[in-house]
């Protein structure tokens, strides 16, 4: 007998100590039972994956050997992990900002996708199932990839950026902008589809218009550069991605096991993934675990006979329990208080960090503010230098007329000798008194000749006309481009008295004049 009647107190843990081992006894019942559970779900993960792995690498496999002479000349790619014929040159598939296809792209999609349908109509890998009669050996199945296919998605990308104004409308938020290419690449998939549904693919036609979809992603999947920053232009793209239904399998399970709702004998039966025969084999292991579970069940009922005797022992446990809350209730009423403390502390840090936020608003409007001054001001600036630079040329030719009438400045070497004819073009004119210079203008010094250490004289034939303006000049001695240059911009803008012949009567005069840089 496992209980027997005593007046010792020290009998009843024995009794204790037996319910303790009958429902150990009852607890590994149910660990095996979850274990063999555990165990199906996982070969339930291994098969489907195994066999989403085999589409992939068949499929992947036979794409490459179809379009590997032509991804080059395509400007195209194969993602073997997502399954995705990629067309990566976006000035080839439309133009910037439209949807209708470019003659090139329509040339190159009359070559790839009818193709693209047949290389996937005669693609096959083989998968290993477990044999119904002898679980050690495996029954190999030779399965059509086509028939793995979910669905095919021609997929529009489009990168971040957008006009600042599209009919009418402007263009200036981050969502506006998103919203905008996510019209634009929608579009263009769109247009994509329409023009391979009007293509001669024979008998593939019903199944390209059955599972062929469109779909447009806008800036939500860029391409980058090895930087990490965004490749705008590789970002703007048409893919054609292959959804494996062994895929939408693996995640329709990962989902149900997460919500508790896996079912294993049901979801084997409505996708049919590993045939009847694996079907069968679960129904048998079902059954022994119905009668595994009968037997626990005798045993429960034996232990609650048991429980029932133990309830009584367990009063006197439950008296000190009693004792053992009522001091736990001023632990209680503390920590009520302090979980209030907390309500309140976290209120008051919602608020600290709502205004804080409103302030960092604030800030970076206030920065967008000063940036658009600063802009302004550079601005201003500029155009003040140039009205600057305007008004000391105007006072330059102002006091030149003003010195003409007052002041003649001695004949200098620097200017040379007037020539009574040159070479090339040659004009003579007699003059009696030579032009001279009202106020000569200092040359430039250009800064790329003083950082290159160049220096020296430019001899310069010029010119002068009967108004003293200097209409041609010429370069009789070089140094460097930049310093003949800027000698020759110094005289054009020097302004002279012009040559004399006879009494008062001004004529046109060439004369030489050198111009020294020296640092």
């Amino acid at each position: 007998m496992l209980f027997k009647a005593s007046n010792r107190s020290e009998d009843y843990w024995i009794s204790v100590s037996d319910l303790m081992a009958g429902l150990m006894i009852l607890f590994l019942f149910i660990a095996i039972s979850y274990m063999v559970k555990t165990q199906k779900e996982n070969e339930m993960f291994i098969y489907i994956e195994q066999e989403y792995e085999l589409a992939q690498n068949a499929i992947y496999k036979a794409l490459f050997e179809e379009f590997k002479d032509d991804l080059e000349k395509w400007d195209a790619k194969i993602d073997k992990e997502n399954l995705a014929f990629i067309f990566l040159s976006p000035d080839v598939l439309f133009k910037s900002g439209e949807s209708t296809l470019q003659e090139r792209y329509k040339i190159i999609l009359d070559d790839f996708f009818p193709r693209y349908i047949v290389s996937l109509d005669n693609v096959f890998y083989k998968i290993d199932y477990p044999n119904p009669d002898n679980s050690s050996e495996m029954v190999t199945h030779n399965k059509k990839a086509k028939d793995n296919i979910s669905a095919i998605r021609i997929e529009g990308h489009a990168n971040k950026l957008a006009p600042s104004e599209y009919n009418g409308v402007q263009i200036r938020t981050n969502n506006e902008k998103f919203l905008y290419n996510m019209q634009l690449s929608s579009d263009r998939s769109q247009s994509v589809l329409t023009y391979i549904l009007k293509l001669d693919l024979n008998d593939q036609k019903p199944w390209v218009r059955d599972n062929v979809r469109s779909v447009g992603y806008s800036s939500s999947r860029p391409v980058f550069l090895t930087n990490g920053k965004d490749d705008l232009e590789r970002s703007k793209r048409v893919e054609f991605r292959i959804v494996l239904d062994a895929q939408e399998k693996l995640f329709e399970l990962i989902q149900k096991k997460k919500q508790q709702k896996l079912n294993e004998i049901n979801y084997i039966g409505k996708n049919d993934f590993v045939g009847s025969q694996v079907l069968d084999q679960y129904r048998e292991e079902l059954k022994d675990a119905k009668e595994e579970l009968k037997t626990t069940q005798r045993l429960l009922s034996e232990l609650d006979i048991k429980l029932d005797r133990a309830q009584k022992e367990l009063a006197a446990i439950e008296q000190k329990i009693n004792n053992l809350k009522s001091e736990n209730r001023n632990l209680e009423k503390e920590r009520d208080n302090i979980n209030r403390t907390i309500s309140i502390l976290k209120k008051e840090r919602e608020r600290i960090v709502g205004e804080n936020n409103r302030l960092k608003n604030e800030e970076d409007q206030i920065e967008q503010n000063i940036n658009r001054l600063e802009m302004d001001e550079n601005s201003l600036g500029r155009k003040i230098e140039n009205k600057k630079e305007e008004l000391n040329d105007l006072n330059l030719l102002i006091e030149a007329r003003e010195e003409e009438n007052t002041t003649k400045q001695k004949e200098a070497q620097n200017f040379g000798n007037s020539n009574a004819e040159i070479q090339n073009n040659a004009i003579f004119t007699k003059f009696q008194k030579n032009p001279e210079p009202l106020k000569p203008v200092k040359p430039r010094y250009p800064f790329i000749a003083q950082q290159a250490g160049i220096q020296g004289r430019v001899v310069i034939k010029a010119f002068v006309d009967k108004n003293g303006l200097v209409t041609k000049t010429q370069i009789l001695e070089s140094v460097d481009p930049t310093l003949d240059e800027a000698a020759r911009e110094a005289v054009k803008r020097t302004r002279f008295s012009p040559a004399q012949q006879g009494t008062g009567n001004s004529v046109g005069a060439w004369i030489t004049i050198p111009v020294d840089f020296k640092l």
